[in-house]
């Protein structure tokens, strides 16, 4: 306990309220392009992955998945929409 308040007056912690009077407010721009058709082709063997199916129908036939069960696939169209090269390695990984 000593040594923790010793260690925390050293400290530097960057907080919301001090990182706002330096830096200027923060700019959210949502900009909407349509996919390459590599891209297309991507998202369409993601929809119809074995892990994609697998959770709509649990969630058709009533049972409650967990959250996590669904970010991995979310996170993965998310890389596909960025850059297709983000998902390509683990799309040929799991075609062998």
């Amino acid at each position: 306990s000593e040594l923790s308040i010793l260690v925390n007056q050293f400290i530097l912690r960057r907080t919301n309220v001090l990182l706002s009077k330096h830096l200027p407010p923060k700019v959210i721009q949502v900009i909407c392009c349509k996919l390459t058709p590599l891209q297309e082709t991507l998202y369409l063997e993601l929809v119809n992955s074995k892990q994609a199916r697998r959770l709509v129908k649990d969630t058709d036939e009533g049972q409650k998945k967990k959250i996590s069960a669904v970010l991995p696939l979310i996170n993965s169209m998310k890389r596909l929409c960025n850059h297709p090269k983000l998902i390509w390695e683990s799309l040929n990984e799991k075609k062998k």
